[in-house]
């Protein structure tokens, strides 16, 4: 089991990774699409240091069920819930207001081949699954 410690660190890391991510989303929105907003770039920016927390805080919801349970989940699956859940209400939102912008940047950086708002759904689930796998290297690295 790990301790508290390494619990913290663990959303440290996964807000920082959260944050990396953030950044590029913040970089390309306003290379594919020049006409956003300070505040919708800044909107990406916070939604994926959350993002990164609240994967980690998964994983570290798994080490609990694995422990009191004495049930093993890969971390995956975690990762994928959450991902997916956690993208979805921004899914919904968007296929409400199917000509917004974000809507448009997923269209025209797929060629606009990729038109459904539900495409988040996907690219947060991968992006759970990259912070996952960075986190569950980490933790692998930090038992003694």
């Amino acid at each position: 089991m790990l301790s508290a410690n390494d619990k913290i660190n663990r959303l440290i890391i996964g807000k920082f990774i959260g944050l990396i991510f953030g950044g590029i989303a913040f970089w390309a929105s306003g290379f594919f699409v020049p006409g956003f907003s300070m505040e919708f770039k800044l909107g990406f920016v916070l939604w994926y240091v959350l993002f990164g927390h609240i994967v980690a805080n998964s994983i570290n919801a798994k080490e609990y069920i694995e422990e009191a349970y004495k049930l093993h989940i890969h971390w995956s699956i975690p990762c994928i819930i959450v991902g997916g859940a956690f993208s979805l209400s921004l899914a919904l939102m968007m296929k409400r207001v199917s000509q917004g912008k974000l809507h448009f940047l997923i269209s025209y950086a797929s060629g606009h081949r990729l038109s459904s708002p539900y495409w988040l759904v996907v690219d947060a689930i991968f992006g759970a699954l990259v912070i996952g796998f960075i986190l569950n290297i980490y933790c692998k690295s930090s038992k003694l």
